[in-house]
């Protein structure tokens, strides 16, 4: 048999099931996903639109998809750029000089 609380004050929920009371985190994410995707999720639009100009001046994509409700944009690209076998837009660098030892 259980027994039933009859007053609501006599239930004290621990802190942690407490509704926080701060505000939540905003962020932008931005993922490559295989070799020829970029996509955005939770960016500003005025950032996409940028991007996606930026984008279609150097004609680097080929298809363009978002989906508002989510808030995710994805840009399809027209080559593999960071991909690992991409010789084309690899750029080699003069070798560094050795750092001094910090101590």
């Amino acid at each position: 048999m259980s027994t039933l609380l009859t007053s609501p004050s006599a239930f004290a929920p621990r802190k942690e099931f407490l509704k926080n009371q701060n505000t939540p985190h905003q962020f932008a994410l931005l993922t490559f996903n295989g070799a020829e995707i970029l996509r955005l999720s939770n960016f500003p639009p005025n950032v996409i639109a940028s991007l996606r100009t930026l984008f279609q001046q150097q004609l680097v994509y080929r298809a363009y998809r978002e989906d508002p409700e989510m808030g995710v944009s994805e840009f399809i690209m027209a080559d593999r750029l960071w991909a690992s076998k991409n010789v084309k837009y690899e750029v080699q660098h003069p070798p560094l000089e050795p750092a001094e030892p910090f101590y």
